[in-house]
């Protein structure tokens, strides 16, 4: 085996390239891909069990707030679906939460 013996100038050489990556402007990293996003469908025709099949359908998950009687001045028939959060045609990650309000009758 042979050891080749470092001469001044391979030094110099070594010592000008790592100065050389120390002084170059940082390289942005990688981002990881960014979360596939969905729309959010409009859940205003939808009532009972069609609200989470679409949500779900689309990735997303439904979030209802029961509401007993329709106390909302602009409550939907029983069951079904009104104010949701975020609106319909709304660009959202995969997986996120849809909020939206409905009421029923105990009887």
């Amino acid at each position: 085996m042979s050891f080749r013996k470092k001469t001044p100038m391979t030094a110099t050489l070594l010592l000008g390239a790592a100065i050389a990556l120390m002084s170059a402007p940082p390289t942005r990293a990688q981002s990881p891909a960014a979360a596939p996003s969905v729309v959010v469908p409009d859940l205003n025709d939808k009532c009972f069990g069609d609200i989470d099949r679409t949500l779900r359908a689309a990735g997303l998950k439904p979030k209802t707030t029961a509401v007993h009687g329709p106390v909302d001045a602009d409550a939907a028939p029983i069951g079904c679906a009104y104010r949701q959060s975020p609106k319909a045609g709304t660009r959202v990650p995969r997986g996120s939460t849809v909020r939206y309000r409905s009421w029923y009758e105990a009887g």
